[in-house]
């Protein structure tokens, strides 16, 4: 009977501390906002004294030093990601793997309600922080923590296409929205393509509301199993009830975030994104474009170069698309690289500089009038950020956000492949335009890279793009540029920047941001998503005024 009663006390204190105290999602949270804030403020040592007091306080719940201590050990062993547990003292959430969405949400809450909330100032040294954390690390192997395995821990629109909105447009009214001036096209396509736009924004609405109408259908279901203890009306009423308080809750939540700038990228950034895109284009789609032929030469000259070709080459280069291949042939650019090049062109082109999705642009009188009504009544401020929530509203939406970007990435594929279509021998050609089941292996490795990877990558980042109150700005280097280490990187193909340091080609650009406090920044709110065009390309006389985000990479 003995070792019975030993097994079960045992058992029970593997989920549960002392005095029955058991780790929710929530507390476990508020563990570890507390530990980076502590790190922030270089309050390492310190944080075994102050992390009790917290923990009560906010938890409501009295957690011992080798509870919280068997806490952290257990995150380290699950998602460490430094060699040490005692590392963690000193870099916070940085040494461990990242968190689902909804968990990083919540996160970055309670890190901004620490930050606003009063606290004694002190400072200690780097020395005794790190003291501590040996002195931390001899305690776990005094209670003979298991040893835990290293975790390797890999971190990981449309548009019209045409050109971008012009610079010249001056703002209108408050609530107006700017959209780009198309070319001319026959009266009966231009109204297919209302019409077609417009659809897509009813198909889009009535996938929101059946999905609304299943969650309500999914509750009272619910609600109903519950047996008749509660008369249908009450138990209609309450669930009504639960999920404003839910709707509430999110959109509050959502305002303190736009406010604190971490509504956009959370968990991640534009620069770590953009480098995974990079990689993407230089690693897989330019060499699966290139195995569709057996030759591995750069193209000859021909008259027929597709007006899109020559605004790719454009922005690389500074000429046209033959001006492009001459300069490939007497740089003797590699054919990926020139391909890499060109796609990155196309992608910023198509994807960056335009609205995703297509019906934000939509010159809606009725749309127009209620913008115009809410800036007069919420501010113009309010208004832009009630825009900004409603559009990370519509991408909760897994299923719709989904089908928004694979639509648009299979569309984008067929005109990027129609555009560099000299690349590709004769007998691919159209192969986006014909069944998938038809295509050769090396046909269907390039037309899945393409959208699977770069363009379905691309757009995710400017739905995030769409939700950041920052204007960006990218800039190709023209080829004969002498090598900036401040704003430029070797390509992924090279290890070292030759000796006379000149560029053949840049085959990503260098990002910027738009300062604060520029004199355009207050029309940013006169457009649905804060962007006026989208992202921009910068001029040369304006680098040395803007914030750098991501260095170019370029060839030699």
């Amino acid at each position: 009977m003995a070792r019975k009663r030993s097994r079960k006390s045992k058992k029970q204190g593997t989920s549960r501390g002392q005095d029955g105290r058991v780790w929710t999602n929530s507390h476990r949270l508020e563990l570890l906002a507390f530990l980076n804030w502590c790190v922030q403020q270089d309050k390492g040592p310190d944080f075994y004294t102050t992390v009790t007091d917290h923990l009560k306080q906010t938890t409501k719940k009295n957690f011992a030093k080798v509870e919280i201590q068997k806490k952290l050990w257990d995150e380290w062993r699950k998602r460490g990601t430094c060699p040490k547990f005692a590392h963690l003292y000193t870099l916070g959430t940085a040494g461990l793997g990242p968190l689902g969405v909804e968990d990083q949400r919540e996160l970055e809450l309670i890190s901004l309600r620490l930050e606003r909330e009063p606290r004694p100032t002190g400072q200690e040294s780097q020395t005794q922080c790190f003291s501590q954390s040996e002195e931390l690390e001899d305690n776990l192997r005094q209670d003979e923590f298991p040893a835990a395995d290293n975790a390797d821990v890999v971190a990981g629109d449309v548009s019209e296409l045409f050109a971008p909105p012009s610079a010249d447009l001056e703002p209108n009214d408050v609530g107006t929205i700017f959209v780009s001036e198309p070319p001319p096209i026959p009266s009966i396509e231009a109204k297919l393509r209302i019409e077609l736009l417009n659809a897509k924004g009813r198909e889009l609405t009535l996938m929101n509301k059946v999905s609304e109408l299943e969650r309500e259908r999914d509750d009272r279901d619910q609600n109903e199993r519950v047996g008749p203890i509660d008369p249908s009306a009450a138990r209609r009423v309450i669930s009504r009830l639960q999920n404003r308080v839910k709707a509430y809750q999110s959109l509050d939540d959502d305002f303190e975030l736009l406010e604190s700038g971490r509504f956009a990228f959370m968990g991640s950034s534009l620069r770590s994104e953009c480098q995974g895109l990079y990689e993407d284009i230089n690693l897989s789609i330019s060499s699966s474009m290139c195995n569709l032929s057996s030759k591995y030469d750069l193209p000859e000259q021909r008259s027929d170069f597709s007006p899109l070709s020559h605004s790719w080459a454009k922005r690389i280069l500074g000429g046209d698309m033959s001006a492009l291949l001459t300069h490939a042939h007497e740089a003797t650019v590699p054919e990926n690289k020139l391909i890499a090049a060109l796609l990155t062109a196309g992608i910023f082109n198509l994807i960056f500089e335009s609205d995703f999705p297509e019906m934000l642009s939509i010159d809606s009188p009725f749309f127009i009038e209620y913008r115009r009504l809410v800036s007069i009544s919420a501010g113009r401020h309010k208004a832009h950020k009630i825009e900004l929530a409603a559009i990370n509203s519509v991408f909760t939406n897994k299923e719709v956000k989904n089908k928004m970007i694979n639509d648009k990435a299979k569309c984008l594929s067929s005109i990027i492949l129609q555009t560099l279509d000299f690349f590709i021998p004769s007998n691919s050609h159209g192969m986006s335009e014909r069944p998938y089941d038809s295509h050769s292996d090396a046909e269907k490795l390039a037309v899945t890279a393409l959208e699977d990877d770069s363009l379905s990558q691309a757009l995710r980042i400017k739905v995030q793009l769409g939700l950041s109150d920052k204007r960006i700005k990218y800039f190709f280097f023209k080829p004969g540029t002498l090598f900036d280490g401040a704003i430029m990187e070797c390509d992924i193909s090279q290890i070292r920047v030759p000796a006379n340091g000149r560029l053949k080609l840049c085959v990503f650009p260098v990002l910027f941001s738009v300062p604060d406090g520029d004199e355009n920044q207050e029309d940013q709110g006169s457009r649905f998503g804060g962007h006026d065009g989208g992202m921009t390309e910068a001029m040369v006389s304006d680098l040395e005024l803007l914030v750098l985000v991501a260095k170019a990479r370029v060839l030699f």
